[in-house]
């Protein structure tokens, strides 16, 4: 029983639901929305 708990937290409902340091968004959106910030900032950071 516990394992099914940890697991549905941890699996769906973590990564589902809305997180306020996110911008209210859930971590699947957030990463697509971010996906290419980090790329560019390495460019950048390679310049210098």
């Amino acid at each position: 029983m516990h394992q099914t708990v940890f697991e549905y937290i941890e699996v769906d409902y973590n990564r589902t639901r809305m997180h306020s340091a996110l911008g209210d968004l859930n971590p699947v959106n957030f990463e697509h929305q971010n996906v290419g910030l980090n790329e560019v900032s390495s460019v950048v950071d390679a310049d210098h």
